[in-house]
């Protein structure tokens, strides 16, 4: 299939190898910054649950939070977000990393 010279299967397997650290942290960074949200999700709700604000409506993070659940849940959102990406990042990288190897062992 491949030419035993071909150059392009050392590249998909190191653009493999990228990619998945990319993704590795992305989900670190994920995973240690939640105690930092933490915090956050703290200050947020502490406002929300103002009396002289009780009657606004505060959106944050593009979520509408009326108290401390509606905090927490746009908190947990954009980090589910952020852990979906990873985990797709991920699959992409070991999909090259997959390909740069059965490359490998068909040119052989």
């Amino acid at each position: 299939m491949f030419p035993p010279s071909s150059a392009i299967v050392p590249w998909i397997g190191a653009i493999g190898d990228t990619i998945t650290l990319v993704a590795g942290v992305l989900l670190a960074y994920d995973a240690i910054h939640e105690a930092a949200q933490h915090k956050e999700v703290q200050k947020m709700a502490n406002v929300v649950e103002a009396r002289q604000l009780r009657n606004l409506r505060i959106k944050v993070k593009g979520v509408v939070a009326k108290d401390h659940d509606g905090v927490e849940y746009a908190y947990i959102r954009r980090s589910s977000r952020r852990a979906l990406w990873g985990a797709v990042t991920l699959c992409v990288g070991f999909g090259f990393l997959l390909a740069g190897r059965i490359m490998e062992i068909a040119t052989k």
